[in-house]
């Protein structure tokens, strides 16, 4: 694996729609009526994939635009307006997480409040990225994004293995966290490690997303069809 590609491949670095209970009306005699139910949280399928209107790129990574589940944000603009649904959740850490790691050194600090929580990992984030100069990604190197696993989610947060294809077909996979955060979608950054920063890590390596080399596609991955290559 060369280092173009470990920088590469880091650099890539909703909610349960839960029903509402149904109060049935008391009678005239203060007893619940007969036929009075109420229904239970609706099902949440983690496998069924988001519908995808269109795809954009960030720094020659293409990443997908639900038509269903955001985001709602102008083109260019930090992406923000993502669905309370797991196929938003995903949407959004996948989003959210190139467009942080490929943004420029002009743009980084406006896109990093709006996609991400505050926190230690923000902060650290913060002052890590200000010390380092980002000059772009290798279009070679780029990886396409073809699906994602949610290993954790619940309709608070949720965890998703972004997985990443190569030009020579070497798979690989990143984890980011995101969190349900005034009615949206938002990256929580990985606590800052003890050691120092190498001061050459390009932005997703000093966010820390754990990075997982795959020897084959995961067997409950969520295709993203249409991904370009």
């Amino acid at each position: 694996m060369t280092p173009t590609s470990i920088r590469t491949r880091t650099a890539i670095a909703a909610a349960t729609a839960t029903a509402v209970a149904l109060l049935a009306a008391a009678c005239g005699s203060g007893d619940p009526a007969p036929d009075a139910t109420a229904e239970g949280p609706a099902a949440v399928d983690l496998a069924q994939p988001p519908q995808i209107a269109s795809w954009t790129t960030f720094g020659g990574i293409a990443v997908p635009l639900g038509s269903q589940d955001g985001p709602t944000s102008t083109p260019g603009a930090p992406l923000t307006g993502f669905t309370h649904t797991p196929q938003g959740a995903a949407l959004a850490a996948i989003g959210q997480s190139v467009q942080l790691a490929t943004a420029t050194d002009s743009t980084w600090s406006t896109i990093l409040p709006a996609v991400t929580v505050p926190g230690a990992g923000r902060d650290a984030y913060a002052g890590n990225r200000a010390l380092i100069q980002v000059s772009g990604t290798d279009p070679a190197a780029a990886p396409s994004i073809i699906g994602y696993t949610l290993p954790a989610y619940s309709p608070d947060a949720a965890t998703v293995s972004i997985v990443q294809q190569f030009s020579d077909d070497s798979l690989a996979a990143v984890a980011a966290k995101v969190v349900w955060s005034d009615q949206d979608w938002k990256l929580a950054l990985p606590e800052p490690a003890r050691e120092p920063v190498p001061q050459d890590f390009v932005t997703a390596e000093v966010a820390g997303n754990p990075v997982t080399a795959l020897d084959t596609m995961p067997t409950d991955m969520v295709a993203l069809g249409g991904a370009p290559r």
